[in-house]
């Protein structure tokens, strides 16, 4: 089903109490020092169980447990440069 997904995080973001999301990703970016909305978006991505987050923003390395692929890492594998 192609909204499967979409509806698991809209379910888990509705059972968490709107300032959890935000203490959360107050704590990873005074943990990472990644922006506010980038904390934002790891928040979302570890909560909804994310198998891999897709950026080119090495900054999210920083983040414990997030599944993150680079984009210029998998282009420097394909090319060796």
């Amino acid at each position: 089903m192609l909204f499967a997904p979409y509806l698991l995080l809209r379910r888990w973001i509705s059972s968490r109490r709107p300032w959890q999301l935000g203490e959360d990703a107050a704590r990873i970016r005074a943990e990472t020092g990644l922006a506010t909305p980038d904390a934002l978006h790891a928040v979302t991505a570890l909560g909804a169980g994310c198998t891999a987050f897709i950026t080119n923003d090495t900054d999210f390395r920083r983040v414990d447990d997030l599944p993150i692929v680079v984009l210029d890492d998998l282009v420097e594998a394909e090319t060796g440069v």
